[in-house]
This record gives C-alpha cells, sequence and structure tokens, in this order.
C-alpha cells in the first residue's frame, strides 16, 4: 500500500530537487534535477508524481464505470486500465 495521498510539492529552490511531501510534511520523494538541462522538466515530473494517488483513484473509479456501463464494448480496452493499475499497485 502506497502512502495515502494527497501529496504535494514542497518549495522548490531553484539548486534544489523538487520533494514530494505527504499532508504531514512527510518526504515522500524527490526528484533528481542533475541529469535535467534545467529545473522546468524535474518539477513537471515532480507534480506528475505528485499526483499519482488521485490519478490511482480516478483509473479505479473509471474502470469501475466502464465495466458496470458496457463490459462488452469494443471502444475501449479495459486490459489497458488494468494492467496500468497493476504496475501502480506494484503487480
Amino acid at each position: 500500500m502506497h502512502t495515502p495521498g494527497p501529496w504535494h510539492i514542497g518549495e522548490i529552490k531553484w539548486e534544489d530537487a523538487p520533494e514530494i511531501l505527504d499532508d504531514k510534511m512527510n518526504l515522500i520523494g524527490t526528484v533528481a534535477r542533475a541529469q535535467y538541462a534545467d529545473n522546468h522538466e524535474a518539477q513537471d515530473n515532480a507534480r506528475l508524481i505528485a499526483a499519482a494517488p488521485e490519478l490511482l483513484a480516478a483509473m479505479q473509479e473509471a474502470s469501475r464505470a466502464l465495466t458496470e456501463l458496457d463490459p462488452d464494448s469494443e471502444h475501449h480496452d479495459p486490459d489497458v486500465i488494468d494492467d496500468a493499475l497493476r504496475k501502480a499497485r506494484g503487480g
């Protein structure tokens, strides 16, 4: 089980790597910026990581809704969502 969200980005200073924090200000992780020409890409990656709990919840709800509304639809591939959810859960 992952650390419950929401997560957010701490104060970003140009010389520091962006930090992802939980609501209690516990460090979830940092995004290294050494490989980037500037800090903008690291900040964008940090925003994406910080959104992970909400994105996971949205994907779970979308999967449930699609299956409920039209389980045999040819318009969506439930394996795409299920594969992403498995990856997010470490499976």
